[in-house]
C-alpha cells in the first residue's frame, strides 16, 4: 500500500499536480526504526490509533485535530465532480477496452463494465468512495500493463 498507493495515488501525484514537493517526515529511515521499537499497546492505547504520535503532540495539535480519529487519506473521488467522472471515464473508455482486459486476464469485460456503469450511478457515499477505489486499482492494473507488456507509453501532463 505504501509503494503502490499511498506515496504515488496519494502523495507524489497530488503533490505533483499542484506544482509541490512533499517531504513526509515519517519515512525518515531513522524514525522508522525508531518507531518499529514502540511496543503495539503503545502505539494504539484504549483504541486510540497513533496514541504515542498523538501524545507528542498534544500541546501542538489544535484540539481537533488531536482528537480526531484516524481515516483514509484520499485524491478528490471523482463522484463527486462531474468533470473528474469525464476524465476517468475517459481513461476507462482508453485502457478498459474488451482487448485490454481479456490480455490481462484478471476480469471479465462484461462484469467491469457493469460494474462500472453502477458505479457511476451509485448514490451511498461510502459505496462510491469504495467504487472510485476499485475503479483507481483497475485502470492503475491495466495501465500498467499497458506501458509494461504492450509498451504503450503512458500520456504526459503538460
Amino acid at each position: 500500500m505504501l509503494e503502490g498507493q499511498i506515496l504515488t495515488w496519494g502523495g507524489d501525484r497530488m503533490d505533483m499536480a499542484n506544482s509541490m514537493e512533499a517531504r513526509p517526515a515519517f519515512l525518515d529511515h531513522h524514525l522508522a526504526e525508531y518507531a518499529a521499537t514502540i511496543p503495539p499497546e503503545v502505539r494504539i492505547r484504549d483504541g486510540v490509533e497513533k496514541w504515542v504520535l498523538r501524545e507528542a503532540m498534544k500541546n501542538v495539535l489544535p484540539r481537533e485535530l488531536y482528537e480526531r480519529k484516524k481515516f483514509a487519506f484520499m485524491a478528490p473521488p471523482a463522484h463527486t465532480d462531474p468533470i473528474k467522472q469525464a476524465a476517468v471515464q475517459e481513461m476507462v473508455d482508453h485502457w478498459l477496452t474488451p482487448e485490454r482486459v481479456k490480455a490481462v486476464g484478471v476480469l471479465q469485460y462484461d462484469r467491469l463494465l457493469a460494474f462500472i456503469r453502477a458505479a457511476w450511478e451509485e448514490t451511498d457515499a461510502t459505496a462510491s468512495r469504495r467504487n472510485d477505489i476499485l475503479i483507481n486499482h483497475t485502470l492503475q492494473l491495466h495501465m500498467l500493463h499497458g506501458q509494461y507488456v504492450e509498451g504503450v507509453p503512458l500520456p504526459t501532463v503538460d
